[in-house]
């Protein structure tokens, strides 16, 4: 796996007022047929609580792609997830579920 260093970003979060912790990740993964996922994100962590944020590109086998970004939020009253969706051809989709405390 293949990982994305984001060290400028992570420095300007972490100097960011309310930021307490701050973590960038990524990577590429390759499935069994050749298809790929190539994703990057971040979460951050405050006083009020964490919000992660990940941006992902697939290649399917056949070179077609997608992109699926994701955010996510936590707090003291739950979780609620994002997911936005784009296919081929500009077709979209938001997917978003929330959990309540």
């Amino acid at each position: 796996m293949t990982k994305f260093v984001l060290p400028l970003i992570a420095a300007a979060i972490l100097s960011a007022p309310g930021v307490v912790l701050a973590e960038t990740y990524g990577g590429v993964l390759t499935g069994p047929k050749g298809g790929t996922v190539a994703y990057e994100g971040e979460c951050m962590a405050g006083e009020t609580g964490v919000t992660c944020t990940r941006k992902s590109l697939l290649t399917g086998p056949e070179g077609k792609t997608a992109t699926r970004d994701m955010e996510r939020i936590r707090s003291k009253d739950g979780v609620k997830t994002t997911f936005f969706t784009t296919g081929e051809g500009g077709r979209s989709v938001t997917t978003t579920r929330e959990r309540i405390r």
